[in-house]
């Protein structure tokens, strides 16, 4: 009966890992100094972010996460704190994102991430506005 409690109380085999990924964004090789790094999983559509740091770096967690996953990567604006509001009352918008529009969506910014193990990982990203 003991045996059986103890094998009960592991971890979910049918769980990821939970893996450390970081790296910079650059555009024409100067740093992306504002914005948000998105990474989409292709497996289950869970999106992760990270705001990006004045020298274009970031530091991210993603949970359950599968070796071979792949995501989709994109830039966005930074959302401004929750019910942040302007002057007259009205809800903040987005900031713009500080990159070209190709970059703004994953669908479109050909940009990839593929988590081959669990750990740590590092993902850089040059983007161009051309």
């Amino acid at each position: 009966m003991l045996a059986f409690l103890l094998t009960g109380c592991g971890a979910d085999p049918d769980s990821g890992v939970t893996v450390q990924v970081s790296g910079k964004v650059t555009l024409d090789s100067q740093p992306v100094s504002e914005g948000t790094i998105w990474f989409s999983s292709d497996r289950s559509g869970a999106e992760f972010n990270a705001i990006l740091e004045s020298d274009g770096t970031y530091d991210l967690t993603i949970p359950d996460v599968y070796p071979g996953e792949s995501f989709g990567i994109f830039i966005g604006g930074i959302s401004p704190e929750e019910g942040a509001e302007d002057e007259d009352g009205n809800p903040l918008p987005d900031s713009p994102s500080p990159v070209p529009a190709m970059y703004q969506e994953s669908a479109t910014s050909g940009l990839t991430a593929i988590i081959k193990e669990d750990g740590v990982h590092t993902f850089d990203f040059e983007l161009t506005s051309k």
